[in-house]
């Protein structure tokens, strides 16, 4: 039986509405904001979606985005593979 094996990095996403976008070098406040998990999740959960099964074996952590992580998997029907790491991770990346 075939199935997808993902060792790629699941991320979570700082999605934010915006009536507009900012002028260069300007702000704006954005309406709303909320995390939403993304990177090789969107690939795990469009081939589950298409009857794929799918088995996650990259690393994840315990913290807020970890949690957040394994559970959209979770929902999905992802496997998977690795316990989560012993020391809470934090992380946040802005670009």
């Amino acid at each position: 039986m075939s199935r997808l094996l993902h060792t790629g990095q699941v991320i979570v996403d700082l999605v934010m509405a915006l009536d507009t976008l900012p002028a260069t070098g300007g702000d704006v406040l954005a309406r709303s904001a909320s995390f939403e998990t993304g990177g090789g999740f969107n690939v795990m959960a469009a081939a589950t979606r298409n009857g794929l099964p799918v088995v996650y074996l990259g690393r994840h952590g315990s913290g807020r985005f970890g949690d957040l992580a394994r559970a959209a998997m979770q929902a999905e029907g992802i496997e998977i593979a690795l316990a989560p790491a012993q020391a809470r991770t934090r992380g946040c990346a802005c670009r």
